[in-house]
């Protein structure tokens, strides 16, 4: 099975209000390219700057990590570019019980945990309503089911809003 950009959205495991990723521009074993329109009804608008709002940075990181670690670990791992190695791995309670989908394994319903280990990420500009977002992600290693990529965001004018660098883990469902 070739796990297809549309299939990833469509499989998505994040959903609204927290999902922040409306289209897979391009993507292939190095990068991916897509993008996330915040529009003006957004939940946390009304709480962040009332009468300025401005996107929290939390929601850019946690865009950045959406677009360029979960769905761009699901297209490596579902495409067979990259495979988990069988780590023993102690893990809280609480992420135990988070099951998200493996895309790779879509007709036997089987399930990976995805979780963010580290982000060290620069803000540079604002992200106000409606602005539309396009986050790059290159690979800089996958091993030992850790993904590490460098990672940019540009408004829809190309203007760097934020880069830097997030990891996250992938343990393999018993």
């Amino acid at each position: 099975m070739k796990v297809t950009k549309e299939l990833i959205i469509e499989h998505f495991p994040c959903k609204s209000p927290y999902c922040f990723i409306n289209e897979i521009i391009e993507v292939n074993a190095d990068h991916i390219l897509a993008s996330y329109l915040f529009k003006q009804n957004e939940f946390f608008f009304a709480g962040h700057f009332p009468g300025n709002p401005v996107v929290p940075g939390a929601i850019l990181q946690e865009a950045a990590a959406q677009i360029g670690l979960l769905a761009f670990g699901m297209y490596l791992l579902g495409n067979g570019i990259e495979v988990l190695s069988d780590l023993p791995v102690e893990l809280p309670a609480a992420l135990l019980t988070m099951k998200l989908p493996d895309v790779a394994a879509l007709e036997k319903k089987m399930n990976n945990i995805f979780y963010l280990t580290s982000a060290n990420m620069d803000y540079k500009y604002f992200v106000k309503p409606n602005d539309k977002i396009f986050v790059y992600a290159e690979k800089v290693f996958f091993r030992l089911n850790k993904l590490k990529c460098k990672v940019r965001i540009e408004n829809q004018d190309k203007v760097l809003i934020s880069k830097g660098i997030m990891s996250g883990v992938v343990i393999k469902a018993k």
